[in-house]
């Protein structure tokens, strides 16, 4: 076989003279490397040399040979969503650029981005996707700064992509190449909304090494998609034949090409290696026409695809001599490749010529820029040459070579391959110099999070040491990879260090201020708001620069920790300051989660309706200023949801609480999610095939700190009770430890004796049989949340202690204590406790005369009114009746337009069916005919049934249309 040697031509790769010079030695190259790296010493990465070929597709040298997949690309109208999926090999990033340039010559808009192995999560993905964005000359500008806050939750990039990408004018095809890559299990949430929220005229087409992490069945029902698989992307007869002639052999015998084809496969990999193959057994120089295909190429291989590439490589290097072969096994250590490089890194004088040669044969060299200076191997050979090279590179040379690429890279300010080649070297020294320089840009502007832990973690592991201005972005990078325990870890690590001395001055100086705020962020992400509460305030009492964001989000977060405690006095004073300071900070986002923060407080005083005014104004304000599809408003949906509930307004509460419930995965904190899941679990009855299921809600409450499964738990419980499932809830009761006060308390951290877990362990006692106990339990819970304020809790505690005493045949006292409770939950409308109260409200309610009650405010008596139209019991003949009144034309005039439900349910209580005939009838449940025939009667001016029909009829609306 020939040895192929570097030809004497004169054009390099990169399209510049082929430098003849000497080689350079190490001596020489450490000595510029100094004065160079100073040069950079600001740390400025190049977005260039981040994004070189992976915003643009690879221009590739050889003519494209048509396969079904392209023909069907180029011939049909697109999908939404194309999904190209097939092992290395089947030419996806071939396919994807020609397709590209078809579009381009058409003159639609493209976005291209290509993954590699530095973009294995989210955050990574999402910076290319704004790379792509920003390069498109007509993509509307994202001038939103992410914000550095305890509660950003990782989807606010999400939501600036998506509302970018929903401003394009016009129709955008975003090709992305390689996405098996990314492995961030939030990736399927991005494909949703790229597929479902991205607006009628954008179009994906996305190629990918594995199945792609969405419902491809439901994107083909609703919006259209094309699957692509390795069957369709193989070469058939007339491929491989074309791609043959292309290399000059134009007479190819039809058994021969059936030898092929049956020993390929068609796999378009193979067949390529096997035409650099036949092309050196036949000479390079040969001429282009009556090439002849030597039938030993096509005798030791056979099989699989790895065993394909295996043999038909090896035969390919064997026609390369041997410095040729170590040149080649010493640039493939690097991801990417151009001519000066691979002479500064090799050290080889024929680093251009080989590299042209390696072009000349197309052997499988690809440009990754539209200059063809910089190149990549394909996948195969490249894996083939690295383990060639783990076999006959010795480690004092790899070394050597990995040492020179980095400097090589960190002297032009490519700091991210620089620290790849340090860490691979490694070269412990200048990895964690370069990790220092760019923690920020790579953490924080980039959010390339997982990329920057990977490097931190090879660090240690090869005896590094986090530097001092990087340990803070390692700790936040940890949080937002959702390694809450490893980040706290890593936070009292370098916390030993300042306090041993090993981190010089100038460097502890810098951050030893921002440990406490690390500490806050830490406490909010693992449920440990005590620890978060004593660093707020400790933080709040020294002397920090008045920064109104750093302000506003510790003082918030102060408030956060007392409001999850029931300490709503301390939580309001600290509301009102952080108000203060983030209204100077102009963050809406900030602002947003202040008025979440003063929500959750109004539904602990029993104030829903305050709730629902000030979650409505934050959504409607949030919403202009960075967009309808913001995490936060996600956040805002779901505490809203809760505040709907409690007031009984359950058919308003469906759309915020899926709105909430679709984006809980990836925002909002334990309070929230507890609002929001709280909401969830009481309309459950309702929809019982709708989004709101149980394994959708086990699912996010999964997702958040052990805390909120155990408040699911006790949700759970209490709407087993509600329903009558006593030993249900008691089985479910065991298995969250909510049994018996003593596993209450013993649960490791412990739970907050407040809301849904205080009362489903008094409400299983009563269920139990166990009233006088649970009665005891309730006296003391009662003296605690009197004096937090805790008035939701009173009301909801009242109520147990109601049940209790009509359990054991006290009416007197059952009616003084839902006396009591409705005096509390009046001024703020909470209805939703008293609406699942079951038969122990109906009996007191109607044993009870208007007096009984001993209420003089007209709200009140209103109230109570409500309540029994609530239970189904007349009203109680209050003088002034509406009913009783005569219909005069000025009332007439006067009467509200009716719904088309409301006309409805007079209709059908008109035909005499009782409040269980009409849940059956519309498909809901008894409370929700209550709530909506109370909202009926309030509309019209009545109190009762009787009243509400003589009003329908005065008026005619019972007349059939």
């Amino acid at each position: 076989m020939k040895a192929i040697s570097p030809p004497a031509s004169r054009v390099t790769v990169s399209g510049h003279e082929n430098p003849r010079g000497s080689e350079p030695s190490d001596d020489v190259a450490d000595q510029h490397f100094g004065a160079i790296l100073a040069e950079h010493s600001a740390g400025r990465m190049k977005r260039d040399e981040w994004s070189r070929g992976r915003l643009a597709p690879p221009g590739f040298g050889f003519e494209c040979v048509p396969t079904r997949a392209l023909s069907q690309l180029q011939a049909d109208a697109l999908p939404k969503l194309t999904a190209v999926c097939a092992p290395p090999g089947y030419g996806k990033t071939v396919l994807l650029s020609r397709v590209h340039e078809h579009l381009r010559s058409r003159g639609e808009r493209c976005l291209w981005l290509s993954l590699d192995d530095r973009d294995r999560d989210l955050l990574s993905l999402l910076a290319l996707l704004r790379g792509a964005l920003t390069q498109s000359a007509d993509a509307p500008a994202d001038e939103t700064e992410v914000e550095v806050l305890p509660f950003a939750d990782p989807g606010e990039m999400m939501d600036r992509v998506i509302r970018q990408i929903r401003l394009l004018p016009g129709k955008t095809v975003v090709l992305i190449d390689n996405l098996g890559l990314c492995e961030d299990l939030r990736l399927s949430a991005l494909l949703e909304r790229l597929v479902f929220d991205s607006g009628p005229e954008l179009r994906l087409i996305i190629s990918s090494n594995r199945a792609l992490p969405i419902d491809i069945v439901r994107v083909k029902m609703e919006l259209g998609a094309l699957e692509l698989r390795a069957e369709h992307l193989c070469f058939d007869c007339v491929a491989t034949r074309r791609l043959l002639q292309l290399a000059g052999f134009s007479s190819l015998d039809a058994t021969m090409l059936d030898h092929i084809q049956t020993q390929t496969e068609g796999w378009p990999a193979a067949v390529r290696l096997l035409q650099v193959l036949m092309s050196a057994e036949r000479g390079i120089d040969a001429g282009p026409v009556q090439g002849v295909i030597p039938a030993a190429v096509l005798e030791h291989f056979g099989g699989d695809q790895t065993d394909i590439a295996r043999v038909l490589t090896n035969r390919v290097m064997a026609g390369i001599e041997p410095a040729g072969v170590q040149f080649l096994m010493e640039i493939a250590l690097v991801r990417e490749f151009s001519a000066e490089l691979a002479q500064y890194m090799t050290g080889s004088v024929q680093a251009h010529a080989w590299l042209d040669d390696l072009v000349l044969r197309n052997m499988l060299i690809f440009p990754v820029d539209r200059n063809r200076r910089w190149f990549r191997f394909h996948t195969l050979l490249r894996e083939y040459l690295l383990n060639e090279g783990q076999e006959r590179l010795d480690s004092v040379r790899r070394r050597d070579v990995l040492k020179r690429v980095a400097q090589w890279h960190a002297s032009r300010g490519d700091y991210v391959a620089a620290i790849g080649c340090a860490l691979d070297a490694p070269d412990v020294e200048l990895a964690q110099d370069l990790i220092g320089r760019v923690a920020r840009q790579v953490a924080g502007d980039r959010g390339q999070m997982t990329l920057f832990v990977q490097w931190v973690d090879r660090l240690l592991l090869a005896g590094g040491r986090v530097p001092a201005e990087a340990q803070g972005w390692y700790v936040w990078a940890l949080c937002h990879t959702m390694q809450y325990e490893r980040a706290r870890l890593a936070l009292d690590v370098f916390d030993r260090r300042l306090q041993q001395g090993t981190v010089p001055d100038t460097d502890a100086s810098q951050v030893s201020a921002d440990l406490p705020f690390l500490r806050m962020v830490l406490g909010v992400y693992l449920d440990t708001l005590d620890v978060a509460h004593a660093e707020a305030l400790a933080w709040l009492a020294s002397d920090h620069p008045n920064d109104p964001l750093h302000t506003g989000t510790v003082t918030a977060i102060a408030a956060m920790a007392e409001i999850d405690c029931g300490d709503l006095a301390d939580a309001q004073q600290h509301l009102d300051r952080a108000e203060g300071a983030i209204l100077r900070s102009q963050s809406a986002f900030a602002q947003a989660w202040v008025a979440i923060l003063r929500a959750m407080a109004e539904l602990a005083r029993a104030r829903p309706d305050v709730a629902d005014r000030l979650l409505i104004e934050a959504r409607a304000n949030v919403a202009a200023q960075i967009g309808e599809d913001a995490g936060v408003v996600a956040a805002i949906d779901f505490v809203h949801a809760r505040a709907l509930v409690d007031s009984g307004r359950l058919s308003e509460a469906l759309l915020p609480a899926r709105r909430g419930l679709a984006r809980a995965h990836d925002h909002g904190v334990v309070m929230s999610a507890e609002s929001g899941l709280g909401a969830c679990v009481a309309l459950l009855p309702d929809q019982p095939e709708d989004a709101l299921s149980e394994s959708a809600l086990d699912r996010i409450a999964r997702s958040y700190p052990p805390r909120v499964l155990r408040l699911l738990s006790a949700q759970r419980v209490r709407r087993q009770l509600r329903l009558g499932n006593t030993q249900e809830a008691v089985n479910l009761a065991e298995r969250c430890n909510l049994l018996t006060p003593r596993s209450r308390h013993a649960i490791d951290p412990p739970m907050r004796a407040r809301g849904d877990w205080l009362l489903a362990g008094i409400e299983l006692l009563i269920g139990r049989g166990m009233c006088e106990q649970a009665l005891n339990e309730i006296n003391e819970a009662m003296k605690v949340a009197q004096a937090q304020g805790r008035q939701h809790d009173r009301v909801e505690l009242l109520l147990a202690a109601m049940d209790a005493h009509v359990r054991l045949g006290d009416s007197t006292k059952a009616l003084r204590v839902l006396s009591m409770a409705i005096s509390l939950a009046c001024p703020g409308q909470l209805v939703y406790p008293f609406m699942v109260c079951g038969n122990a409200l109906g009996k007191v309610l109607d044993s009870a005369g208007p007096r009984d009650f001993g209420f003089v405010h007209p709200n009140e008596v209103r109230f109570l009114e409500r309540l029994r139209a609530l239970v189904g019991l007349p009203d109680m003949a209050v003088p002034g009746d509406a009913a009783a009144t005569p219909v005069g034309t000025e009332q007439k005039s006067a009467l509200p337009a009716l719904t088309v439900r409301e006309t409805q349910l007079l209709h059908l209580i008109n035909e005499g069916l009782s409040n269980q005939q009409l849940a059956d009838r519309l498909s809901l449940t008894v409370p929700t005919v209550k709530w909506h025939l109370n909202n009926l009667y309030t509309k019209i001016g009545v109190r009762s049934r009787s009243a509400a029909l003589a009003k329908a009829r005065a008026y005619g609306l019972l007349v059939q249309p």
